[in-house]
């Protein structure tokens, strides 16, 4: 594009998580998404490439693309549940969606992480606070924050040659309880 971002490495850090599942033995994992936008592409598209690179096959019948909030996430997660797939890890795209399969899982009496491991992406503040607190990927909001404003600053400076800035930064899986090895 012609204008400047900064953004998470959301491709990277969708494929992290999933590898970190597959090291803890989970071979059927789930994903549930958002349904539009671009991030909810990458972490899509990153799921894909880290079950390629665990050489695990995509079962698109355990993937669900929905709208990214609470609500949703439980109902994609009822909907799983019901469907009499295997799967033993779900991998979304965004905390919220993570808290709501979380909600749908303690209203059925589905352990976590006994049962089913759980993941969210972004890591916001209520994400360490729940009461199994949230395995998810943190995205660099500090370093976003910095990036933007140093592009915003060269672009105001009419810094000569200064081209579109497109940073894409990496994050880090943060390991809570919402996990464990099977």
């Amino acid at each position: 594009p012609s204008w400047s971002y900064v953004a998470a490495d959301c491709f990277a850090g969708a494929a992290e998580l999933v590898r970190y599942l597959f090291k803890l033995g989970h071979r059927k994992i789930a994903h549930i998404g958002g349904s539009e936008g671009s991030f909810a592409q990458q972490i899509f598209e990153g799921y894909c490439r880290g079950l390629e690179e665990c050489q695990l096959p995509l079962d698109t019948s355990l993937v669900i693309r929905t709208r990214a909030d609470e609500k949703s996430g439980a109902l994609a997660a009822a909907q799983l549940l019901s469907s009499g797939k295997e799967f033993t890890a779900i991998h979304t795209a965004s905390d919220p969606l993570a808290m709501g399969v979380m909600t749908c899982c303690r209203e059925r009496n589905v352990a976590i992480p006994e049962r089913i491991s759980v993941t969210g992406f972004s890591d916001i503040m209520v994400a360490k606070q729940l009461s199994v607190p949230l395995t998810t990927f943190r995205e660099p909001t500090a370093e976003i924050g910095a990036e933007s404003v140093r592009l915003l600053l060269e672009k105001i400076s009419g810094t000569p040659g200064a081209s579109p800035g497109h940073l894409k930064l990496p994050g880090v899986v943060v390991d809570r309880s919402s996990c464990k090895a099977i």
